[in-house]
């Protein structure tokens, strides 16, 4: 996802934009000596070499049956090798929810050849049911929580960090979804979550192409770390994507359904 990688056609435009400026402001002058004129041609090579962060913004709607409810809004930054993604959702009570829905969310981390892969993820959530303020590190082999609030007392269903090695965070699966992508890596998501306390499990699969649209199935499934309520409540949850072009050899997230726990929902691009 660093500047030119093909991952967000609008993104790359900015970036080749910024290139070219810092290029055409680089250019060595006559006045320059020869001697000066080498080390010019090693900067020049340098600066080509390092690619600026790119800014992108990715907006959606949230709607319930018959109306749209919030908005969720991702920032995110790019470049270098690095990721840095923040989340915010505002939403209106849903039918069945006592509070309006909120998150929000931010992760940092590097791309590696697996994709993203994160170093630290925060978020301060309310789902209408339950609040909470999480923070964990994942710089290590192995994540580890460093904020968890309300609170709670050790319980035999609590999520063992040392067994979870290679679970990445919730915000950075949903950034993998919704980002702008190379069709041929689309439906292939296959991860563990981990949110400071919840394990659960996110999988894309099954890509349909059908009138310029790729279709995926998708599975969202609690793990480890609900309360005993939220696991007899509902364990599984089936969510569908449809991406469309967005470029050569790209795709961009057009919307999501899936089942929720106040009934059918639907993520709309702007």
């Amino acid at each position: 996802n660093s500047c030119g990688d093909a991952t967000s056609s609008s993104c790359g435009h900015v970036c080749r934009n910024q290139r070219n400026r810092r290029m055409k402001h680089s250019q060595p002058s006559n006045l320059l000596t020869r001697t000066n004129l080498s080390v010019a041609v090693f900067m020049l090579a340098g600066i080509g070499l390092v690619a600026p962060a790119c800014a992108d913004q990715l907006a959606f709607d949230l709607l319930f049956p018959g109306k749209i409810v919030g908005q969720l809004d991702l920032d995110v930054l790019s470049g270098t090798g690095r990721y840095d993604v923040r989340a915010q959702l505002r939403s209106n009570p849903p039918f069945g929810a006592t509070a309006p829905l909120s998150y929000d969310a931010a992760t940092s981390g590097r791309i590696t050849d697996r994709g993203p892969v994160p170093d630290r993820f925060s978020a301060v959530a309310n789902s209408g049911r339950r609040q909470s303020d999480s923070a964990v590190d994942f710089t290590a082999s192995l994540p580890r929580t460093t904020r968890d609030l309300p609170a709670l007392p050790p319980a035999p269903g609590d999520v063992n960090p040392d067994l979870i090695g290679g679970a990445t965070d919730p915000l950075t699966a949903l950034y993998i979804i919704l980002r702008d992508q190379p069709i041929s890596g689309v439906c292939s998501l296959k991860a563990y979550l981990f949110d400071g306390r919840r394990l659960s499990q996110v999988v894309l699969f099954q890509p349909q192409i059908a009138d310029g649209e790729v279709a995926c199935r998708g599975e969202y499934r609690r793990l480890k770390g609900f309360s005993p309520a939220e696991m007899a409540e509902r364990q599984r949850f089936d969510f569908s994507v449809t991406y469309r072009a967005a470029g050569p050899g790209l795709v961009r997230l057009a919307e999501a359904r899936g089942e929720t726990l106040y009934g059918p929902a639907r993520l709309k691009r702007r």
